[in-house]
């Protein structure tokens, strides 16, 4: 029978009353309140990029932290974290590295920077930084900031080309940075929560529906305009894409269908190194499509808890998956052999007596070891949760 042993590997470990936190949210706190108090300052973290490296068996954390302290690496053997000191980099707008961790061919890893930030408050703030992380030498150096004043939500590395494909926050610029000539040029249609490029390099994502948009599957003109009149429900669902600069944009007639009378956007995505990309959705089901058709398959709904947000493909060939939300967060794994999904359980620690309140990343080591990443606890701060899986 498959199991989970589930452990909470703790970096930092405060606790926030409800009291404090309604506090906090009266007074109207922003970026440099936090940056100011404990323990919102230096323990209140999340663990919003996690990247297991196969060349030294060790697992990259980005944070989110005030403190500018954001890039970990923790040993699965001591289970110890080490601090690799972005601060020789940073500047103290780089509170997080959110879903922008990548690893190259070379071994090197790939990161970026993102904001907390009212820009309207610091509009001096220089934007996000392109980094690149040598393990093997602790080298750690920016390639370029390709956005000024905007942070870096999430990157997608194109390896073959050494283009990094990203979305920013608060200005919502989108971008495409090359990492050897250091230029940028706009892009669209970016909006994943995660983004990512196949094997080949494509960079794959979802229309704006107003550009470029499906019609609702089985449904007349007429019904799609009483149902945006009566019930305000977009009638128009964004397209599957995928982008390489030789090709350019390859629009597909469809994406995803409505979810409870909304449209789904990407939570994150993964090469399965078959001929197909296999896509988690915002309402936490599992999609793939045929990298040369664009054609969609449903595969299932492994997490009522919605946000698959965690996707990794092990040794073994299994799709492992972590989603949910508000403490309903489970492990799953999905067999494409048989098309079947299996639950692992919750992601609670029954000895320290905690659950993740949101997945936000997963890895998996060569051991089959699934490391979590937790973000937006607003109570306590956030954990690496270590799942060790037997099937």
């Amino acid at each position: 029978m498959a199991s989970c042993k589930v452990t909470a590997r703790v970096l930092r470990d405060a606790h926030v009353s409800l009291e404090l936190n309604q506090a906090v949210l009266k007074a109207g706190w922003k970026y440099d309140d936090y940056r100011r108090h404990e323990p919102w300052r230096t323990h209140m973290i999340s663990f919003t990029s996690v990247l297991y490296h196969p060349g030294d068996g060790k697992v990259y954390c980005g944070l989110t932290s005030f403190s500018g302290k954001i890039f970990y690496r923790f040993d699965p053997e001591t289970k110890k974290f080490e601090d690799l000191h972005f601060e020789r980099i940073g500047d103290i707008y780089d509170a997080k590295i959110h879903r922008s961790l990548e690893l190259d061919d070379d071994g090197t890893i790939v990161g970026a920077t993102a904001y907390l930030i009212d820009f309207a408050d610091h509009p001096d703030a220089p934007g996000g930084k392109v980094f690149r992380y040598d393990p093997k030498t602790d080298e750690l150096k920016v390639i370029g900031v390709p956005v000024p004043h905007d942070g870096i939500q999430t990157i997608a590395l194109d390896r073959r080309r050494q283009i990094v494909y990203g979305n920013c926050y608060p200005l919502g610029h989108k971008f495409q940075f090359d990492l050897r000539t250091k230029e940028t040029k706009p892009f669209k249609w970016i909006n994943a929560h995660k983004v990512r490029c196949d094997d080949e390099g494509s960079f794959w994502g979802l229309t704006d529906p107003d550009e470029d948009g499906a019609p609702w599957p089985y449904i007349t003109d007429e019904q799609a305009k009483i149902m945006q009149t009566l019930w305000n429900i977009r009638s128009k669902l964004p397209k599957l894409y995928r982008y390489n600069p030789e090709e350019g944009f390859v629009v597909f007639p469809q994406g995803f269908p409505p979810f409870s009378g909304k449209p789904q956007s990407i939570a994150n995505m993964v090469d399965g190194d078959d001929g197909y990309v296999y896509f988690g959705t915002n309402f936490g089901a599992l999609y793939r499509a045929d990298k040369r058709t664009g054609e969609l398959e449903y595969l299932g709904l492994p997490n009522v808890g919605g946000r698959l947000e965690g996707m990794a493909f092990g040794k073994d060939g299994l799709l492992y998956l972590g989603g949910g939300s508000f403490y309903q967060t489970r492990l799953s794994v999905y067999d494409r052999e048989s098309g079947k999904f299996t639950d692992l359980g919750p992601i609670y620690d029954p000895e320290k007596g905690e659950s993740c309140i949101i997945v936000h990343d997963l890895t998996v080591t060569d051991d089959g070891v699934v490391y979590v990443g937790e973000t937006d606890n607003a109570e306590r701060s956030g954990y690496l949760w270590e799942c060790e899986v037997k099937l």
